[in-house]
């Protein structure tokens, strides 16, 4: 598949969100980590993830729920979905 290029992301989903409650530096790490993942075909792992934004933010985006881990692996809901619908249309454009 080729890079993924834009991602869906709402201003009110961002103003309503759980992020609101971080402070503004762990706000510009998850806007880093976001943009990341989603250029890593949403497949990071923990250790890559620590690398860009630091344990002490990882541990407060995990605290608040905004982010999970599985395996050794971060997960981020949102764009998790949005690439599972990038991944069924190209395969349905595929067939």
């Amino acid at each position: 598949m080729d890079k993924l290029q834009w991602f869906k992301f709402t201003p009110t989903d961002w103003i309503m969100g759980k992020i609101q409650r971080c402070e503004e530096i762990t706000q510009a790490r998850f806007m880093r980590l976001i943009c990341l993942y989603w250029n890593k075909e949403c497949l990071l792992t923990y250790d890559d993830a620590e690398i860009e934004i630091d344990e002490e933010h990882l541990t407060i985006l995990k605290n608040k729920k905004i982010i999970s881990f599985e395996d050794l692996h971060i997960r981020i809901k949102f764009l998790d979905e949005q690439n599972g619908e990038v991944i069924n249309l190209s395969e349905k454009r595929r067939q």
